[in-house]
Protein backbone atom coordinates (compact mmCIF):
# COMPACT_ATOMS: atom_id res chain seq x y z
CA UNK A 1 0.00 0.00 0.00
CA UNK A 2 0.96 3.83 -0.89
CA UNK A 3 1.95 5.11 3.05
CA UNK A 4 3.64 8.11 1.77
CA UNK A 5 3.00 10.33 -1.47
CA UNK A 6 5.62 11.24 -3.77
CA UNK A 7 6.92 15.19 -2.76
CA UNK A 8 9.80 16.92 -4.37
CA UNK A 9 10.08 19.15 -1.05
CA UNK A 10 10.47 16.32 1.39
CA UNK A 11 13.11 17.07 3.74
CA UNK A 12 12.88 14.88 6.39
CA UNK A 13 11.18 11.30 6.60
CA UNK A 14 11.22 9.02 9.59
CA UNK A 15 9.17 5.43 9.54
CA UNK A 16 8.32 3.72 12.53
CA UNK A 17 7.06 0.30 13.10
CA UNK A 18 5.34 -0.34 16.24
CA UNK A 19 4.05 -3.61 16.24
CA UNK A 20 5.23 -5.93 18.42
CA UNK A 21 5.52 -8.64 16.47
CA UNK A 22 5.26 -7.72 12.74
CA UNK A 23 8.10 -6.75 10.23
CA UNK A 24 7.40 -3.72 8.15
CA UNK A 25 9.01 -3.20 4.38
CA UNK A 26 9.04 -0.39 2.72
CA UNK A 27 9.95 0.17 -1.16
CA UNK A 28 10.97 3.67 -2.78
CA UNK A 29 8.60 4.43 -6.34
CA UNK A 30 7.43 0.42 -6.70
CA UNK A 31 4.92 -1.66 -4.61
CA UNK A 32 6.54 -3.65 -1.80
CA UNK A 33 6.97 -6.78 -1.22
CA UNK A 34 7.83 -9.39 1.71
CA UNK A 35 10.53 -10.36 -0.15
CA UNK A 36 12.44 -7.15 -1.29
CA UNK A 37 12.76 -3.75 0.29
CA UNK A 38 13.66 -1.98 3.42
CA UNK A 39 13.29 -4.15 6.29
CA UNK A 40 11.80 -2.19 9.76
CA UNK A 41 11.96 -4.71 12.77
CA UNK A 42 9.31 -4.73 15.28
CA UNK A 43 9.83 -1.63 17.50
CA UNK A 44 12.46 0.04 14.89
CA UNK A 45 12.71 2.90 12.85
CA UNK A 46 13.81 4.07 9.59
CA UNK A 47 15.33 7.81 9.61
CA UNK A 48 15.85 10.25 6.33
CA UNK A 49 17.27 13.23 7.83
CA UNK A 50 19.00 14.64 4.84
CA UNK A 51 19.68 13.02 1.67
CA UNK A 52 15.59 11.89 0.55
CA UNK A 53 14.12 10.70 -1.88
CA UNK A 54 10.97 12.91 -3.79
CA UNK A 55 9.26 9.12 -4.90
CA UNK A 56 6.46 7.69 -3.64
CA UNK A 57 6.90 5.27 -0.73
CA UNK A 58 5.06 1.78 -0.47
CA UNK A 59 4.93 -0.33 3.20
CA UNK A 60 3.83 -4.30 3.15
CA UNK A 61 3.86 -5.62 6.35
CA UNK A 62 4.24 -9.51 7.62
CA UNK A 63 1.18 -10.09 9.38
CA UNK A 64 -1.91 -9.28 8.57
CA UNK A 65 -2.77 -6.97 11.67
CA UNK A 66 -0.01 -4.93 10.91
CA UNK A 67 -1.06 -1.36 10.83
CA UNK A 68 1.08 0.47 13.62
CA UNK A 69 3.29 2.53 11.36
CA UNK A 70 4.11 5.89 12.49
CA UNK A 71 5.19 8.49 9.22
CA UNK A 72 6.57 11.72 9.99
CA UNK A 73 7.58 13.70 6.76
CA UNK A 74 9.13 17.07 6.36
Amino acid sequence: AALVAANAARSYLLVQNNDPTGVVYLAFGAAATLAAGLRIIPGGAYELPTVLTPQAIYAIGSIAANGNVIVVEG
